[in-house]
């Protein structure tokens, strides 16, 4: 059930039947490349959201996927937005209050931008009511991307992890319509080991002129499917877990997103 359609008295009903949970996932709006739209992460977040709400059996009371999140290390690129932690963690936790308000006892926080992780963990364990789950492991994300990509037949680089042929398939299975032509797009490899401090430190646009970490090439629409299906599994089984909610037999859905058509 996604609240931005529901009357007040809709949400009213839908906890009064019991067993209600809510999701409130987050996004960026932040360059990816030359040739995915600045709203990428937000819309994986919406994309992602309806996909796990239907592999949990209790109703989701889901949120709009927060469209502005952490993202300073991609300043140095025109058009992306960035908030400091702190309002970041004010915008999730008015998603949360309104929950727990509305009755929702237990609420689950994911991200599909990597500078959010952390912070929903640290906003996760300050609060002990709701009862709050955060997904707030990014290598194990970025893990199960890359290994559901290469069960795809993909070969993603060691730092595939923004706009590469991982992001590129996942986009264009959820928005085909607004991803550009990426022929010739170059990333950044990974050559550095210690390239995540070094972005941390002076941001994307040290590592690659592009934007690009990875690199798109042969990213396709099926095997972005599957990364898709695979994170959906992953964070469901997490929430699952974490809330004592209760797993159903994984649907087929369609994961084109109505953010990007």
């Amino acid at each position: 059930m996604l609240l931005s359609r529901l009357t007040w008295p809709e949400v009213a009903d839908a906890v009064a039947r019991g067993d209600a949970w809510g999701l409130v996932p987050t996004g960026s709006f932040e360059q990816h490349g030359p040739h995915l739209p600045l709203i990428t992460d937000a819309a994986f977040a919406d994309v992602l959201a309806g996909m796990i709400a239907q592999r949990i059996a209790q109703p989701c009371l889901t949120m709009p996927a927060l469209p502005i999140g952490i993202s300073g290390h991609h300043t140095g690129f025109p058009g992306t937005a960035t908030v400091s932690e702190e309002l970041f963690a004010a915008a999730v936790g008015a998603q949360v209050d309104a929950l727990e308000r509305a009755g929702v006892e237990r609420v689950a926080l994911f991200s599909a931008h990597g500078g959010n992780f952390a912070a929903l963990g640290r906003i996760a364990a300050a609060r002990s009511a709701p009862r709050l789950a955060a997904y707030a492991d990014v290598h194990r994300f970025v893990g199960a991307m890359a290994d559901a990509g290469r069960a795809a037949g993909l070969d993603p680089g060691p730092a595939d992890w923004h706009a590469g042929v991982l992001e590129t398939s996942m986009a264009l299975s959820a928005f085909p319509d607004v991803v550009r032509a990426f022929e010739g797009v170059r990333g950044y490899g990974g050559e550095d080991p210690d390239w995540q401090a070094r972005m941390a430190a002076k941001g994307v646009d040290a590592l690659s002129a592009s934007g690009v970490l990875g690199d798109p090439a042969g990213a396709n629409a099926e095997a972005g499917a599957a990364i898709l299906a695979a994170l959906a599994d992953e964070l469901a089984h997490h929430f699952a877990a974490a809330l004592d909610l209760d797993l159903q037999p994984t649907p087929t859905m369609d994961t084109r997103s109505e953010r990007g058509n």
